[in-house]
This record gives structure tokens, sequence and C-alpha cells, in this order.
């Protein structure tokens, strides 16, 4: 491991012994693992379209199914907002203030905002622990769990994680009950690809669903959306980048900034930037 990445490690375990639990999570999604945590963000926001009554609250908004493409990038650049700026932040707050709005719609029930909560604590740590270019550490686990707990209270939600067990538990118990195969599953599903292929090269858009299903990983998540399970030959090639990326990621420096800044361009949405106004002008 380069040098300057064990150095970060040390920063990261120092932040936790003295308590600064959103410091070491901004570090660990910001500054470590900033390809792997957009990923994994993306990944976490989906999951609520495999279970049937909450696809049928976002498709009956319009906002996700008339503008896929602008829905991805607000909702990925909102979460990056709360994280670089810290919960008690003036723009943080601004973000968590629109997200109370946006889940106040007909049909968002308690349970399904306690599962989101879960699931942004339990899918980026599993997706970083399996194709992560390091271990996690123990406190990074620890500052995910506290951050999301600190959240929840802030959106008013009655469930909170004791725990990274705990989370997992929960996560793990409201899918084997909710995932399942439905009508607006299935066209948000159609939405996630096509937003896909949209940012890929046009001569590697045909693989757009086999790359998807790599990274997800999960047959009954894939079923739901109705997304075919993809090839052997790109689960083993994505296998083997993964594997590059690990040590070639271990032998660079540490990164010297953070991945995000607030206000920066994002994709064709955002192409010189934004306001953080822009980003809650709709629904979730």
């Amino acid at each position: 491991m380069h040098s300057t990445r064990e150095q970060a490690l040390r920063h990261i375990e120092d932040l936790a012994s003295r308590s600064q639990w959103q410091g070491v999570y901004r570090r660990t999604m910001l500054w470590d693992f900033a390809a792997e945590a957009r990923m994994a963000f993306q990944l976490t926001f989906l999951r609520p379209f495999a279970v049937p009554r909450m696809a049928d609250v976002l498709v009956n908004t319009g906002h996700i199914t008339a503008h896929p493409e602008r829905r991805a990038y607000d909702t990925g650049l909102l979460i990056h907002e709360i994280i670089a700026d810290g919960l008690d932040g003036q723009r943080a707050r601004h973000a968590i203030s629109h997200m109370n709005r946006a889940h106040r719609s007909p049909g968002v029930l308690q349970e399904d905002l306690a599962y989101v909560l879960s699931a942004f604590v339990v899918v980026p740590i599993r997706y970083l622990t399996r194709v992560g270019w390091r271990p996690l550490l123990p406190v990074e686990i620890e500052a995910t769990v506290r951050f999301y707990q600190r959240l929840g209270e802030l959106m008013n939600i009655h469930w909170a994680p004791a725990s990274y067990q705990e989370a997992a538990d929960h996560f793990d118990d409201y899918e084997h009950r909710m995932i399942a195969r439905s009508v607006s599953g299935v066209r948000l599903g159609s939405d996630v690809i096509a937003v896909l292929r949209q940012r890929m090269p046009a001569p590697a858009r045909r693989l757009a669903g086999p790359l998807f299903a790599s990274q997800l990983a999960d047959d009954r998540v894939l079923h739901a959306l109705g997304i075919s399970g993809g090839s052997p030959v790109v689960r083993q090639a994505v296998a083997h980048a993964i594997q590059a990326h690990r040590v070639l990621t271990a032998r660079r420096p540490a990164p010297t900034g953070p991945s995000f800044t607030p206000g920066q361009p994002a994709g064709r949405i955002y192409l010189h930037g934004y306001q953080l106004r822009d980003l809650t002008k709709s629904d979730l």
C-alpha cells in the first residue's frame, strides 16, 4: 500500500478516536472509496423499485418516469451534499428538508422509510466489501451506522439501527417479505437501463444490462425489475476489472481532496454546475 494511503488510514482512526464520526464517514465515501461509493449509492437508490407499493408511489409521482436521468443525478447529488456538508450544515439541512417534503406523499409508510434508511447502511457496506480496494475498517462501519441514525432522526423516521447487524437484519427481513415483480417495478427497471445506456459510449451500450446486473449481483431484485441476470463472460470481465482496480488503487497516492465539491458539474444534466435549488425543484 502506498505510504500516503497508510497515512490516510491513520487519519481515519484518529477521527474515530475523537468521535468525529461524520468526518470518518466523509473520508470513507468522498476520499478513500469515492468511485465505489458512487455506484453503491446508485444501487441503494434503486432497491425500492423492486418493492411493488414503493414502485407504484414513485411511478405515480411522475417525475422519475418523465425525467429519469435528472432524477438519478438529483438524488445522487443530494446525498453527496449532505455527506460533504455534514448533517448540521446549512446546505445539508436544506437538502434534508426537501427529502422530508417529498416523503410526505400519500402511500409512503414508516415501514418503507425505515427500510430505505437500513438500505443506505447495508447496501454500500456490502458493495464496498465486495468490490472495494481494501477492507473497510470497523470504525468506518460504525461511522456509517451513526450517520444514518442521525439522518433518520432529522427525517422523523421512527426506527433507527443500533448496530450494523441490526440494520442488516432489518433490511434482509423487509426484502424477504416485500420484494416482488410488478408493472411499476419493471417500468422503473427499464428506465434504469435506459439512463445507464445514455451514460455509456455508443459501442458499449448493448452491454448496459449485463454490466448493471454484475454490479447489482442480486437475482431477486433483477427479476423484480425485469432485468436479465447478465452473461458469465461479462461477470468474469468485471471480476478481473475489480481485482486490477484493487491492486492499482493501493499503489497510487491517496487523494489530496474529496471527490465531490458542492455545485460541481455533473454529467449532461448539469454541465456547468448547479445551484442547490436546482436539485429541489421536483419530488424525489
